[in-house]
């Protein structure tokens, strides 16, 4: 099972190379010991697929430490259909369209405006980091000033998720999340007494609908929600904008006919390896192809390798608009992500304006990118930066 080098320990020209890295592992074994995340990684697709769909044996109880705790991404069950209902409510359909038109469109379109006035561009810290801080801010009618604290908060959080065995990093961790609950607990305490129309008071309702109204557990609905939108819409964005600067003929072709944004950006999702793995605990023992796996255990399962498995995705390094889409970028299962319609939308009209108001965007071709995973602080895998010309 083992390996001396983790294909997450090291850095690509293109995201492509992770996918290889991967399949030639699944294609030699079930089942290998990442010497980077120190846990056994399941690379099989089927096996990866099967488990996505079992919670019951491969369980997310292992984030029922750190902030997350109380949030559907620690919980299995009666406690995380609860939950999710809750967040299913504000992630309507509806509701999301709402979002849309009201916050994410003019919320890109003022963030694009400022990149216009800047002498150089760096996409990553320029927009892909901004717009979703900016957006969850607007939504919960957060101020602005309190964007870059927000952001600091949530990184040594999800800092504090990814490596809890680092005492440092644990205590930065803990600290922040004092911080943010201080931050956030008035403006729920207000919305309890007062609901509002904002995405705060769509939380405060949800959770009442589902029996329960204290404000620790609106809280913490809040809290999970800031730390994804964060994290997540934010590497999903980097990943999604690289993936189609390397391809200038198929940003000229999205730039052109808009009907193809949508299966491009989909596309991009499954190629650009944002979230190469998921980790989950197991109940008890699983035995894979000899391989077997205690339970307890955590392990990782490598969704990369589905995404970039050739029998699912035929030419799997070839970005391929084409091609029908069953990517697992999202996760799958009970725990696919509720909050991917915002991501999606947040990604769709933010590269729509992009190339609307830069109709030449294109990578400086003096400082081309590295894709790795940690990359810039973020815990997933995307390029370190995109540094791009506009004219």
């Amino acid at each position: 099972m083992h390996s001396d080098t983790s294909p997450l320990a090291l850095g690509y020209a293109t995201p492509a190379m992770l996918g290889r890295a991967f399949g030639t592992l699944a294609a030699a074994r079930p089942v290998y010991d990442d010497t980077f995340l120190q846990v056994p990684m399941i690379l099989r697709r089927a096996d990866v697929l099967a488990a996505l769909r079992s919670p019951e044996i491969y369980s997310n109880r292992c984030f029922s430490v750190g902030p997350l705790v109380a949030s559907p991404i620690a919980l299995d069950g009666a406690q995380h259909a609860r939950i999710r209902r809750v967040y299913n409510r504000f992630f309507a359909p509806a509701a999301v369209a709402r979002y849309e038109a009201e916050v994410v469109e003019p919320v890109a379109r003022a963030l694009i405006e400022d990149l216009a006035g800047e002498p150089s561009v760096e996409l990553i810290a320029g927009f892909a980091t901004r717009l979703p801080i900016a957006v969850m801010s607007r939504l919960l009618e957060l101020p602005a000033d309190a964007m870059e604290r927000t952001q600091r908060w949530t990184q040594a959080l999800i800092s504090w998720i990814v490596a809890p065995f680092r005492p440092e990093v644990v205590e930065a961790g803990q600290q922040a999340e004092q911080s943010l609950r201080g931050f956030v607990r008035p403006r729920i305490e207000a919305e309890l007494e007062h609901p509002g129309a904002s995405l705060l008071g769509e939380i405060v309702r949800g959770v009442q609908a589902e029996g329960d109204g204290t404000v620790a557990e609106c809280e913490n609905t809040a809290m999970s929600l800031v730390v994804a939108a964060y994290e997540t819409t934010t590497a999903m964005l980097a990943s999604v904008l690289g993936a189609l600067l390397l391809h200038p003929d198929l940003l000229a072709q999205a730039r052109a006919d808009r009907q193809r944004l949508a299966p491009t950006l989909e596309e991009a999702m499954r190629w650009g390896n944002v979230v190469p793995f998921l980790l989950r605990a197991l109940t008890r023992d699983v035995t894979l192809d000899g391989v077997t796996l205690a339970a307890g255990s955590v392990v990782a399962l490598c969704t990369t390798s589905v995404n970039y498995d050739a029998e699912l995705h035929p030419d799997p390094e070839r970005l391929d608009i084409t091609r029908k889409q069953s990517h697992v970028t999202f996760g799958s299962g009970p725990h696919y992500c509720v909050g991917a319609p915002l991501a999606r939308i947040e990604a769709r009209v933010g590269l729509a304006l992009l190339l609307d108001r830069f109709p030449e965007l294109r990578l400086d071709p003096t400082r081309p990118p590295e894709f790795r995973f940690g990359a810039r602080g973020i815990t997933m895998f995307v390029p370190d930066a995109l540094h791009v010309l506009r004219g």
